[in-house]
């Protein structure tokens, strides 16, 4: 800004806020025994894992690493077909759109 003297002020920064969502995460696999599912993402973004009523069923905690793979574990063994939707979270909360993946029938 300038005063009535013409004298300019210094110059001041501002940043804006992330708002972009991240993309879907990929490479998605259930483990054999449907405790823990991997996959690639965001570095830095959490991941949660619902089942088809909608319920999370992620263990707290997982993160996509600096090297874009994750692994996230299951409270409950998903092993008979089960439709599952995992979102990422980047770091400034936006969520990603989901992405499906489908337990093995192990039954």
């Amino acid at each position: 800004q300038t005063d009535e003297a013409g004298n300019p002020s210094e110059p001041a920064t501002v940043e804006a806020g992330d708002t972009t969502p991240p993309a879907q995460v990929d490479d998605l696999t259930v483990a054999e025994d449907g405790l823990s599912i991997t996959g690639t993402g965001e570095p830095g973004a959490s991941i949660t894992v619902r089942d088809a009523d909608g319920n999370v069923i992620s263990l707290p905690g997982a993160v996509v690493g600096e090297d874009g793979n994750f692994t996230v574990n299951l409270s409950i063994p998903q092993t008979n077909g089960e439709t599952l939707s995992v979102t990422q979270t980047d770091e400034a909360g936006n969520p990603s759109e989901p992405a499906t993946v489908e337990a093995g029938d192990t039954t």
